[in-house]
């Protein structure tokens, strides 16, 4: 007998079950997608005390939900997820975007979204760069015309999580004139020894002179040994993904989103 509940909040019961449920289906398939930390809204599918099929709503946004979807290797192809996701969309505003998240890992997944007929909305990578003893003990880099720039570092705090924003300056022609910033990036802290990397900007004007280059490197050389460095970027955004591989980063995970 299959029961399908919705809830704002699970019990240390049910957190338990969707975790295994999840565990599951990374052993079945190498899926990299786990139980997002900011979970709002849940959705799932019971055979007697066992989840087999579970719907995880992040709400990003007001009109922007982003969703997780797995169910049991071995109750897939039975329309579990097509009832959860109608279920889903009576509960959702007007309007509202639902975003369903696909780490390319899981082919039952991709052929769920086709009959679903869920339009491909964007594709980006997730990139990593280690820090090694090394490079966190090299003195910091000169910018590529070192009276022409410099750079700022200040400690931020942002979402409950402490880090660094960086800005880069161009110096003005006379000491009484302000410099300008033409670029700038976010570094903040998750955890022990992850960094994550947010918001690489250089102005269009400033591009090509390698600013993006030094840029990264003092922001690698400024962190801690045997740590990581994460960001993700738009697989669209061609000359960011070579800077990145440029510095060091490789890919490690490419997530696409789904529109229904």
């Amino acid at each position: 007998m299959q029961k399908t509940f919705c809830s704002s909040e699970l019990t240390p019961s049910q957190t338990r079950a969707f975790l295994d449920l999840i565990k599951t289906c990374q052993s079945y398939e190498p899926v990299r997608l786990g139980f997002p930390d900011d979970a709002e809204l849940f959705l799932f599918t019971c055979e007697q005390t066992t989840v087999i099929s579970c719907l995880i709503v992040c709400k990003v946004q007001n009109d922007l939900w982003e969703c997780y979807v797995f169910t049991h290797p071995n109750r897939r192809k039975k329309g579990l997820c097509r009832d959860l996701i109608g279920k889903l969309c009576e509960l959702a505003p007007a309007d509202t975007e639902l975003v369903f998240l696909l780490d390319h890992q899981s082919p039952d997944a991709l052929t769920a979204f086709s009959f679903l007929e869920m339009d491909l909305w964007r594709t980006e990578y997730q990139m990593e760069r280690r820090i090694s003893q090394k490079e966190a003990l090299t003195a910091l880099p000169f910018p590529p015309a070192a009276d022409a720039f410099s750079l700022s570092c200040k400690k931020i705090r942002e979402d409950s999580e402490e880090g660094w924003e960086f800005i880069v300056f161009s110096c003005a022609d006379t000491p009484s004139a302000p410099a300008n910033p033409v670029g700038h990036c976010r570094v903040l802290k998750h955890g022990h020894a992850r960094f994550y990397l947010y918001h690489v900007e250089i102005s269009p004007d400033f591009r090509r002179q390698g600013l993006g280059t030094w840029l990264m490197e003092t922001v690698m050389q400024s962190l801690p040994e045997n740590t990581g460095l994460y960001l993700h970027v738009s697989a669209d955004n061609t000359p960011a993904v070579k800077l990145y591989k440029k510095t060091g980063f490789h890919i490690t995970e490419t997530l696409s989103y789904y529109l229904y």
